[in-house]
């Protein structure tokens, strides 16, 4: 996470990014996001992320 900061509520502020790579360790891509992730699952047989917000509990859904 770059540029994170914590207001008074302790709420989290800033950008992310997820650095995602293959089996191997080569790079596949960096992913930039507005909102931070708190929990985040790999669904493999999409080819996709599932990622659960931090701050509302919205899930985003990335394809790969």
């Amino acid at each position: 996470m770059k540029n994170v900061r914590f207001d008074g509520n302790n709420d989290p502020e800033g950008n992310s990014q997820i650095e995602v790579y293959d089996y191997d360790m080569n790079p596949i891509k960096a992913i930039n996001l507005t909102f931070l992730p708190r929990k985040i699952l790999l669904d493999a047989h999409r080819n996709r992320l599932l990622l659960l917000s931090a701050t509302d509990d919205d899930i985003h859904i990335i394809n790969l």
